[in-house]
């Protein structure tokens, strides 16, 4: 039983809950050794159903969840297949919905207003020198009907299409190009073209308008099979609030922003919550993506000049298969601040600056607002003997401090640490009692926390350092990464007393 399965977290086809019909992942430890890994579920009826894991690792399970499967609430456990019964662990309770509901499938071409011959004139202007033509008026029709509709498919025929605005997505709506390489929509004025390396194509139109801070908006949509090509100003291309999917999608910059110096900001897509973005080509001047909860970020190209998915704030997300690319020598993948529950495997990094770059995997340093003893003990009540000493940017009310743990460095209970529920001056709530309850002597400290990251068969190429993981970084597992031209794998523990 020493090796039995420590399941942390899972995450299902709609996020926080399952389908039946879909998929349920769980991550943890020791969950794998090479034999037939099981989940089973109990309902409320008490009939455990048994599923056989279809793929995976010792840290991540993959299970599809049957169609007919009864929705409602089941208890949820892992066996890797060795130990027999006694083996069996709890990974808690999910709630598998129904089959979800079918968006419509009314087709809405943005074409229709522009007459017969449209498409073939579209076809026309995938010819490099050919001008590209505003659509604004016909796609903006498309998802006016779309809307009305309670949903469809807004569809791009082939072609080449201009566009000024924003595009502000009605739920359950599709936007989809008859290809990801057949089909562009263009902001800006469209100088993408070097002329045949004429002076000509370098000149930036003067008195362009500048893009709108949200390019794509919405909840309940999707992008697929196109192509985005934006100016070098944007702020964010895809603003994803709530169950949005990206695939197969193509994002270009113009080239200009390749001339400045300076380490361009911007994002390609800011996800929410439950969203997903795989089988993409981007390329973004400043972050890639930023991922919210409950994502999955798979088998994408992501070239980017600061981050290609940065995951600061980012619970239950999943990132594997992608291949990242740093532009730029000050660039790195960051858990920034706070972040928890991430699975990050089987990425390939690298860097175009070989031998002067900071691309790595950094969980930055976190923030402090106690360290020292406790006066009193209650279950799941702590009175601090002192008050804490909050940074000036996080006082007493920021969020920072109920993404935060009380860690018991020494003394009684050392080595265990507990979740911040809430705060107010000396008394804190933790999520649930210590096994052992540190006593007036025992030292603590309250800290944010960026842990239970699982950073597994990853390829870090041409870095200066890898992990730089600090005292905040708890429960983080680095297993089976190789590292190439990389000058070193840091850890850092920082205690500092006043």
């Amino acid at each position: 039983l020493i090796n039995a399965p420590d399941p942390g977290w899972f995450q299902g086809d709609a996020g926080p809950t399952a389908s039946a019909g879909g998929w349920l992942r769980v991550m943890g430890k020791s969950l794998n050794f090479g034999g037939r890994s099981l989940l089973r579920l109990t309902g409320e009826a008490g009939r455990p159903v048994a599923l056989e894991s279809e793929g995976g690792d010792g840290y991540s399970l993959n299970f599809a969840v049957p169609g007919d499967l009864t929705p409602g609430s089941y208890k949820v456990q892992v066996h890797n297949g060795l130990g027999g019964d006694p083996a069996w662990r709890d990974a808690g309770t999910i709630r598998v919905e129904g089959p979800p509901q079918a968006w419509p499938t009314n087709v809405f071409s943005v074409l229709e207003i522009y007459g017969k011959d449209a498409e073939k004139d579209m076809r026309k202007t995938l010819v490099k020198y050919n001008p590209v033509p505003d659509r604004t008026e016909g796609i903006q029709a498309a998802l006016k009907k779309a809307k009305e509709n309670g949903g469809g498919v807004v569809y791009f025929p082939a072609g080449r299409y201009g566009i000024k605005g924003e595009i502000s997505m009605p739920p359950r709506t599709v936007l989809r190009g008859e290809g990801e390489g057949l089909v562009v929509l263009w902001w800006g004025t469209g100088r993408f073209n070097l002329d045949g390396g004429s002076d000509l194509g370098y000149e930036r139109k003067a008195g362009e308008p500048k893009p709108p801070g949200n390019m794509i908006s919405g909840r309940d949509f999707a992008v697929e099979d196109m192509s985005i090509y934006v100016p070098p100003d944007y702020e964010t291309i895809i603003a994803a609030w709530e169950n949005v999917r990206l695939r197969r999608l193509r994002v270009r910059v113009d080239h200009y922003w390749t001339l400045h110096t300076q380490r361009y900001e911007g994002c390609v897509a800011r996800l929410g919550k439950n969203c997903e973005v795989t089988d993409c080509d981007i390329q973004a001047k400043g972050t890639g993506l930023t991922a919210g909860q409950y994502c999955l970020v798979a088998r994408n190209r992501i070239t980017a000049g600061k981050t290609q998915c940065t995951l600061g704030g980012s619970r239950e997300v999943i990132v594997e298969d992608n291949d990242f690319v740093s532009t730029h020598p000050t660039a790195y993948q960051n858990i920034a601040g706070v972040g928890r529950n991430i699975y990050y495997a089987r990425n390939h990094q690298e860097t175009l600056n070989v031998h002067q770059s900071d691309f790595s995997f950094t969980f930055d340093a976190g923030a402090a607002a106690y360290m020292g003893r406790l006066a009193e003990v209650r279950g799941v009540h702590l009175t601090l003997a002192a008050d804490p000493d909050y940074p000036n940017w996080a006082k007493e009310s920021s969020s920072l401090w109920k993404n935060s743990a009380v860690c018991v460095l020494s003394g009684r209970g050392a080595g265990q640490y507990r979740h911040v529920v809430s705060n107010h001056g000396r008394g804190w709530k933790v999520d649930h009692p210590f096994d052992v309850d540190p006593d007036q002597a025992s030292v603590i400290s309250i800290v944010s926390f960026n842990g239970r990251v699982l950073v597994v068969n990853n390829r870090f190429e041409d870095a200066n350092w890898v992990n730089a993981g600090y005292g905040t970084s708890i429960d983080v597992v680095y297993a089976g990464n190789r590292l190439y031209r990389c000058a070193q794998l840091l850890n850092y523990g920082l205690e500092t007393r006043g």
